[in-house]
């Protein structure tokens, strides 16, 4: 009994990503017993040199480094414009 009424609930109530359960539950029926077999097959690709080297450019990162007095300035701003934020809520 319980069992009847915990399907009636999910087919009445429950969605799964945005479809309501018995479409859910449909198509989980017809692909189990479908004939259909799915067969991944990983391809292989081969990069031109020029692709190669523009990638390791790519890959360079640039990093600046900042005086202490210069982050202590821009933190007292952020500190001060956050909480000017704050406090006009």
């Amino acid at each position: 009994m319980t069992i009847v009424g915990g399907l009636s609930v999910m087919f009445a109530f429950v969605k799964i990503n945005g479809k309501p359960f018995n479409v859910f539950f449909y198509s989980m029926i017809g692909f189990i017993f479908s004939s259909q077999k799915y067969i991944w097959k990983k391809e292989n690709f081969i990069t031109a040199p020029e692709e190669i080297h523009q990638e390791k450019k790519q890959e360079k990162y640039i990093t600046k480094t900042m005086p202490e007095q210069q982050i202590k300035k821009l933190s007292s701003l952020l500190d001060i414009k956050e909480n000017n934020i704050n406090n006009n809520l």
